[in-house]
């Protein structure tokens, strides 16, 4: 996420407009098939862990028993739902990026 959000921070820096009517051949700017790949392997990654601690009624990490216990060192007993929230988030605002860059017409 940190790779990410440096470079969503970079982008946004550069102030680059995107193209609103792209002529036919435009291509995906580097920076934004970058962010792309970032943000899909940030989705696939949260859905393996998702799974992954769902896989077994056997603890995998020890999260904390209750919300009010949770910390940064800690996570709480609601991590799977709170996954599943960041995956529809970041699917529901996928097209998003079409405002940050110059959508391609290949």
């Amino acid at each position: 996420m940190v790779g990410y959000q440096a470079q969503l921070d970079r982008v946004k820096g550069l102030g680059v407009k995107p193209e609103p009517n792209p002529v036919l051949g435009t291509q995906s700017s580097w920076d934004r098939t970058d962010l792309l790949d970032l943000a899909r392997r940030e989705i696939d990654n949260t859905v393996r862990l998702r799974r992954l601690l769902q896989s077994t009624p056997q603890p995998i990490l020890d999260l904390a028993p209750s919300a009010e216990e949770e910390t940064i060192m800690r996570l709480g007993p609601d991590l799977v739902a709170q996954l599943q929230r960041k995956i529809d988030l970041m699917n529901a605002h996928w097209k998003d990026y079409d405002r940050l860059f110059t959508v391609p017409n290949p």
